[in-house]
């Protein structure tokens, strides 16, 4: 608890730093004596900087420091936005039921959008997370058709009951809201109460969509909406032109979890790796979502089969280290000797992501990988160099100071690759 109370103490700090340092460093204690507590509140009220303001309010939702819903209350009037929104956060993660009617009625005299969205949002919240918290229909009624696309969205996600005829019949007339984020929305909840219907709506909807924005909302809907006939729809837009596009087809085919989507990802992973690469880690979050050992199996079965093809088998090794456990350590060993430069580097930077998952240990990176600090290929060198010292062999590092002193353009470009790997200044070189 010393040292607790000696980062509690930083905060009457007048140095910008330290109070930052200090509300980072609260973040990693597990408890906060009442004390404590007091500390942070007086420092919410003497401090001006909206940005700390707001790091008081998320640690106290991160630590689930109850309690003080009325204090923030009547400390937030004059904050920005910013500070605000954190305390929304606060009185939905608190599960602060208490604060329905200060929550109504800022709804009702706010002008930010911003802010009215985040309400309507934490009252959604709320009413998932308390059977105690109610919320009279009219209310309901007034968030579906507020003026704002952002309050009517959120609206959508409010717990409702669609046995009242007259509530159904507000979420359907939102079917043909001006915005595709708002359409999204209330199909979602349409189809979660048992119509499902929306479903085939949304899919003829789709294809007559204009825009990206409106595309992009309606594939996200088809992944939440999870009917039957929705894959075939959603695999046309995996190739779409548009990023945005392609990326909410990408979480929906992984909402889904059909294993048919697995060898579609894998060839789109392909694409995305020689084009903008922008929505690589969503594939690969899409192939975990669906079935990681079907993926992993998938992914083996395409490695056995690129013989001839050396962009696939440096793609899929790189991509196997993602999913591969333990025992599958060796078949990316069996990778360093591959004949193609790429194939050997990118094998050494999955062991050194095997490593980082703690699939394998330190023994096992030395092991495998001392040899590669002979290789021929720079890049597969500077990667060894990288992946040992990672494993605690410290050492290596002269052989990357040297590589960066190299009269070899190529060489010093690898160096300088895996430099942001290591802590800042080790390896700066003097003149």
């Amino acid at each position: 608890m010393n040292k607790l109370y000696e980062v509690i103490k930083m905060l009457n700090s007048k140095d910008y730093y330290v109070k930052q340092y200090a509300l980072d460093a609260l973040r990693k204690f597990d408890s906060f004596l009442p004390s404590c507590v007091a500390e942070l509140l007086d420092f919410f009220v003497r401090e001006t900087d909206s940005s700390f303001k707001s790091a008081v309010l998320k640690l106290f939702t991160q630590k689930k420091l109850t309690g003080h819903f009325d204090f923030f209350a009547a400390n937030v009037e004059n904050c920005d936005y910013v500070v605000k929104i954190a305390f929304f956060d606060y009185i939905g993660e608190t599960v602060e039921t208490s604060a329905k009617e200060y929550l109504i009625n800022t709804f009702y005299k706010e002008n930010n959008p911003r802010i009215r969205s985040k309400i309507v949002k934490t009252v959604s919240c709320l009413l998932k997370s308390s059977e105690s918290f109610h919320i009279e229909k009219e209310t309901i009624f007034d968030f579906l058709n507020d003026a704002d696309a952002r309050v009517r969205a959120n609206a959508c996600s409010i717990k409702s009951d669609f046995g009242n005829i007259i509530i159904k019949a507000e979420y359907k007339k939102l079917l043909s809201d001006s915005s595709s984020r708002v359409v999204a929305d209330a199909a979602i909840a349409l189809y979660n109460s048992g119509d499902k219907s929306v479903a085939h709506y949304i899919e003829e909807k789709l294809g007559l969509a204009s825009n990206d924005g409106e595309k992009s909302s309606l594939l996200y809907a088809m992944g939440k909406i999870k009917s039957e006939t929705a894959y075939p729809v959603i695999q046309k837009y995996l190739r779409d032109a548009s990023h945005d596009v392609r990326r909410n087809a990408i979480i929906s085919a992984g909402a889904l979890k059909l294993k048919e989507s697995i060898a579609d990802l894998l060839d789109l992973y392909f694409i995305e790796q020689k084009e903008c690469r922008e929505n690589l880690s969503k594939i690969l979050g899409a192939l975990k979502a669906i079935d990681e050992f079907d993926s992993t199996m998938a992914i083996l079965d395409m490695l056995n089969g690129s013989a001839e093809d050396s962009f696939k088998r440096a793609t899929l090794v790189k991509v196997l280290a993602h999913f591969a456990s333990s025992d599958m350590a060796h078949y990316i060993v069996s990778y360093l000797d591959d004949t193609d430069e790429r194939v050997r580097a990118n094998a050494v930077e999955a062991i050194c992501f095997l490593k980082e998952r703690e699939a394998v240990g330190s023994d096992f990176v030395v092991k495998n990988l001392l040899v590669s600090m002979c290789d021929t290929n720079s890049r597969v060198v500077a990667n060894s160099v990288r992946a040992l010292y990672a494993a605690g062999v410290v050492s290596v590092i002269s052989v990357l100071r040297e590589m960066l002193l190299s009269n070899t353009e190529s060489v010093r470009d690898a160096a300088r690759h895996v430099v942001s790997y290591f802590p800042e200044g080790l390896v700066t070189i003097n003149g």
